[in-house]
């Protein structure tokens, strides 16, 4: 198996991953293990770039003995911030995920292509630094896939039938929404129907604004605004999930070779 096959395989496999969060996140609390994984892969990810991008930040802005530097350069505060940051990613990828419809998952598919894609070009870069490659090559891709997917996401919604569960009433909408989606396990219900419900208010407002007059026009940009970037993180998460794998098999063949 060559080496872009095997990258389409693995990163394929790694997306059907979160359909099935998708479609057992209703049945119990184990499916919580999907989660957990996610946010293991994304803050080990955050851990590796802020690890090897901290002594040239802290040698370019601070003295060695100064406060900052020491704070910058300090394992516990990489570690506790790439955990935190590893946990929010996951949480708004998965989170995002049980709202998700067919036609955004073959976004996310044909996104895991482009990520190939993309990896696989700047990875060959010459002009990099061997030593922090991997770590930049996967944090640009992240930003560069992030901004195009979130706005693929963003036409999508602009042209998107509105839920069927929107009424004139905005309370209705929420509890109508609340209930159209649900899990067994406690946790994952509370989280999964107050998403849903934050979706049922954006899908709510935009409507309103829509039938109002121009004045307010404005709160619909913000609101739009707010919606781009809740996308570009959703979609920064997920980027920094595929890229992780690409990299574990980057390492991989680089093994095999010798």
């Amino acid at each position: 198996m060559d080496k872009l096959t095997k990258q389409i395989a693995i990163t394929s496999l790694s997306f059907l991953l979160l359909v099935l969060w998708y479609f057992i996140f209703k049945i119990s609390c184990i499916s919580m293990i999907i989660p957990l994984i996610i946010s293991f892969v994304l803050f080990k990810i955050s851990y590796e770039y802020a690890n090897a991008k901290k002594i040239c930040f802290a040698n370019c802005y601070f003295k060695q003995n100064s406060f900052f530097y020491k704070i910058l350069t300090k394992k516990i505060i990489i570690l506790t911030l790439s955990i935190l940051n590893g946990i929010i990613l996951s949480l708004i990828l998965t989170l995002n995920i049980t709202t998700f419809n067919m036609i955004d998952f073959i976004v996310l598919l044909m996104d895991t292509i482009l990520i190939i894609y993309l990896y696989n070009y700047f990875i060959e870069n010459k002009s990099l630094n061997n030593n922090l490659k991997d770590p930049i090559v996967k944090n640009s891709v992240s930003f560069i896939n992030s901004i195009i997917i979130a706005i693929v996401f963003l036409i999508i919604n602009l042209n998107q039938t509105p839920p069927k569960y929107i009424q004139n009433d905005l309370n209705e909408t929420v509890h109508k929404s609340s209930n159209q989606i649900y899990s067994t396990c406690k946790a994952i219900d509370s989280v999964t129907r107050l998403t849903n419900e934050i979706v049922a208010i954006k899908w709510w407002i935009m409507l309103k604004m829509s039938n109002n007059s121009n004045n307010q026009y404005y709160i619909k940009e913000i609101l739009w605004i707010i919606y781009l970037f809740g996308n570009y993180l959703m979609i920064f998460a997920f980027s920094r999930y595929i890229l992780e794998i690409l990299s574990l098999l980057k390492k991989e063949f680089e093994y095999d070779r010798e």
